[in-house]
């Protein structure tokens, strides 16, 4: 059986660097990337606060 998907994956990506797509759908991954480690740094923030606040009542 003849797989078309690479010949479709190599179609859609001329499309877009041919248009100039391609930078829109990068900055947008970027962007993404980018709310998910400040998302996760400030969410480790939080916990590292919480297990002190923890730590210091258990020591009372």
């Amino acid at each position: 059986m003849i797989s078309f998907f690479p010949l479709i994956t190599l179609l859609q990506e001329s499309v877009l660097l041919r248009s100039d797509k391609i930078y829109a759908v990068l900055a947008v991954i970027l962007v993404i990337f980018a709310g998910l480690l400040i998302y996760l740094f400030t969410t480790q923030r939080k916990l590292s606060k919480l297990e002190d606040m923890f730590k210091d009542s258990e020591k009372k």
